[in-house]
């Protein structure tokens, strides 16, 4: 089953932060399955290393470390995603409707997919198989 990470999910994954829950590193240690990062989230992700101290260096290893792992891929948004993400719009934040979006989105063209996010809104609004 593909999973479908939030900005922080790889971010805490790769450089093994404890915020991430231990059910979603468990997930993430033992599937074989697609890790779809949307564009969004990693956009989102950059722009949070960036601007730390030496940042730049640090998003280029985490994009090589993504990379380098099979599992991973980056799924661009495009026009139905964006549609879909503008009616979620007024409920949530547009990197947070984007993610959700791209889920929702995926689930109709391919099998199951499940999002791995923290955010409580959209767990809560049972929009798209969630695991946090």
């Amino acid at each position: 089953m593909p999973y479908v990470l939030d900005a922080h999910a790889p971010l805490w994954y790769l450089t093994a932060d404890k915020k991430l829950s231990k059910r979603v590193r468990d997930t993430l240690d033992t599937t074989g399955d697609d890790l779809i990062i949307p564009a969004i989230a990693l956009a989102e992700t950059g722009r949070i290393i960036i601007s730390l101290r030496d940042g730049q260096q640090k998003f280029e290893e985490l994009l090589k470390a993504i990379d380098q792992d099979p599992r991973f891929r980056v799924v661009a948004t495009d026009r139905q995603i964006v549609e879909t993400a503008l009616r979620l719009q007024p409920l949530l934040e547009l990197h947070d409707s984007l993610i959700l979006a791209t889920s929702i989105i995926l689930n109709t063209r391919e099998i199951s997919a499940i999002l791995l996010i923290r955010d409580e809104e959209i767990i809560k609004s049972k929009l798209t198989p969630t695991l946090w």
